[in-house]
């Protein structure tokens, strides 16, 4: 996957929120960015894990194939199939590739729950639907994560993520 992050504030969810308007997550430790609309292509592969109850841990193949920054297709097996219904459903807002984050807390077990799942040390998530929260212009009826084991995640020209270890 490519996308543009230019011009996009990061936003690290450290499980406190100080002000009015800010938000957090618990478990903590993630940080987050909304990619620019219509700026991500690619393919993803194979999430571990899809943050909707229907889909939960996934141990079937899937492969989303995105365009302009939008999900193209999704195709595998039938919990793609289920994936690409959900979508389909909710218009083609909810194919908006939303979200981009690395998981931070070291103490988050990756293959435990899905809530710690996208906060574990070296995991990457995306999201496809609403960006609103984070920074992006869509407003979707959904929004869905699906976690990423072992990544190798490049910023510019420097690796942050490496096989799932952060460099930097």
């Amino acid at each position: 996957m490519s996308f543009s992050l230019e011009g996009r504030t990061c936003f690290p969810l450290v499980g406190q929120a100080r002000q009015p308007g800010e938000f957090t997550a618990v478990p903590d430790g993630e940080a987050a960015m909304s990619p620019v609309e219509g700026s991500a292509e690619g393919v993803m592969v194979n999430p571990f894990s899809i943050e909707r109850k229907d889909l939960g841990f996934v141990k079937e193949p899937i492969r989303l194939e995105v365009k302009a920054g939008k999900v193209a297709s999704i195709t595998g097996s039938p919990a793609a199939e289920r994936f690409w219904r959900l979508l389909e459903e909710h218009g083609d807002l909810a194919k908006n590739v939303a979200e981009f984050a690395i998981g931070t807390n070291p103490a988050c077990r990756a293959r435990e729950t899905m809530r710690e799942a996208k906060k574990a040390w070296g995991t990457c998530h995306m999201a496809v639907g609403d960006s609103g929260s984070i920074g992006g212009n869509v407003v979707a009826p959904l929004h869905v994560d699906m976690i990423f084991d072992r990544p190798t995640v490049w910023a510019d020209d420097q690796i942050v993520v490496k096989d799932g270890k952060i460099t930097v």
